[in-house]
């Protein structure tokens, strides 16, 4: 880009704009006009592989910079968001979920060792609808080696922040946000000292879980706060320890008294969970608490419903107002 060129995006606040097809006439007009005149500007045409492939482009030129999403409606199949905070516009006086999504959004790094210097994937300010067949992850945080690579993403900051993601038709299938942690090639793979929030999620089988592939494989030490969960059966699911969540509330489907799953279930050592609410929870709907045999060092406070928990972990401590 000429400096020009780079003055006028520092202006826009982001290196490189990805444009609704049902945003302003006036908007498209103009982004139409830099588009031809070489800038990192795309205008999607309103169809799932048309929409797809502008953000997927507009990730792979930012090199690491700000992806911005105009106002308007986004039909997304999969994406990898891998070089770029894609950045919406999602509760800035918009309405309905801008991404309509029939897939995954994986969101990941290719640079080993990420240890502050953090290059990879973020998502910011966006509205996610999954459709309702779809029983993967709506959104996964991946850490994957190679087979001659590390990769642990260390203190890396804010990773998500202000993302609201929903299934459509609350069909209670699939997970909103699943971490993965994949060591099967051969080296470690790492998220530690990251933060997540805030998030709000509804209508999943697993609202937020954690997934770990190889011996090499953590997730620790993360920090999520000003989280909600609605109408999933299983809220928060972890294996991962370490781990420390703030500020979170859930409350099961309205009206669903089959629901067997799990307000919080902690398998593992040293997971705090602290200023916790869990709403219009009663025994018949499965344990709000759940701390699995030889789980070590969770500490949990709140206000649990109905107060239905079991704890066969060791050195617990449960304060439930």
């Amino acid at each position: 880009a000429t400096s020009g060129q780079s003055n006028l995006f520092g202006s826009l606040g982001a290196s490189a704009w990805v444009v609704a097809s049902n945003a302003p006439s006036s908007i498209k007009n103009y982004a139409a006009l830099l588009q031809q005149a070489g800038y990192p500007v795309w205008v999607c045409p309103g169809t799932e592989a048309g929409d797809t492939a502008a953000i997927q482009a507009a990730n792979d030129a930012a090199d690491g910079g700000i992806v911005q999403l105009s106002t308007g409606l986004f039909q997304v199949s999969s994406l990898t968001i891998d070089n770029c905070t894609l950045r919406g516009q999602f509760g800035a006086g918009t309405s309905g979920f801008p991404i309509s999504l029939t897939g995954t959004i994986t969101v990941k790094s290719t640079q080993s060792n990420q240890n502050y210097g953090y290059t990879g994937g973020r998502l910011f300010n966006l509205g996610i609808v999954q459709a309702a067949s779809q029983t993967t992850a709506a959104v996964k945080f991946l850490c994957e080696t190679t087979a001659s690579l590390d990769m642990n993403i260390r203190r890396a900051g804010t990773i998500a922040g202000n993302l609201t993601i929903a299934k459509s038709g609350v069909a209670q299938v699939g997970t909103a946000v699943h971490l993965v942690a994949d060591s099967s090639a051969g080296n470690s793979a790492a998220f530690g000292s990251c933060h997540f929030g805030p998030i709000s999620v509804y209508g999943f089988e697993y609202g937020l879980r954690d997934e770990y592939i190889g011996g090499s494989s953590y997730i620790s030490g993360n920090t999520f706060d000003l989280l909600d969960f609605e109408s999933c059966k299983n809220m928060i699911y972890l294996y991962g320890g370490g781990n420390h969540f703030y500020s979170v509330q859930m409350q099961p489907k309205t009206g669903d008294t089959n629901n067997t799953g799990i307000v919080i279930r902690s398998t593992s050592n040293d997971n705090s969970f602290l200023s916790v609410f869990a709403w219009d929870w009663t025994p018949g709907m499965g344990y709000s608490l759940d701390v699995a045999a030889g789980a070590l060092w969770n500490y949990v406070h709140g206000y649990f419903h109905g107060s239905y928990l079991r704890d066969l972990g060791t050195a617990t401590m449960i304060i439930n107002k």
